[in-house]
């Protein structure tokens, strides 16, 4: 599987992450871009479990966080808004500074 490519422009931006379940899935693409591999047990297999932003191991259970280890973790912000800040600082050529966030 190619490891998802970022939105060039703001058209294909807003098209990619229009909603909350697009940008987690485009957040797990980027996780595990050959596939989920359980980190307990090493299973390829799993189910979404988008109410905790998480997969969970068909073998062992396990249930992993897709945003664990990064800035959105155990935050309460939508993903949007995240994938709106993280495409402002990504491509303002000057910055963007917090209040404008």
């Amino acid at each position: 599987m190619p490891k998802p490519g970022y939105p060039r422009n703001i058209v294909e931006f807003t098209r990619e992450f229009a909603t909350d379940e697009a940008c987690l899935a485009y957040l797990v693409r980027c996780r595990w871009p050959d596939g989920f591999r359980c980190r307990r047990c090493g299973g390829v297999r799993s189910w979404p479990r988008p109410d905790r932003k998480a997969m969970r191991c068909a073998n062992c259970d396990l249930i992993t966080s897709v945003t664990a280890g990064t800035a959105m973790h155990r935050s309460r912000l939508p993903l949007k808004s995240w994938m709106w800040a993280a495409y402002l600082v990504a491509t303002d050529k000057r910055g963007v500074s917090a209040l404008a966030l």
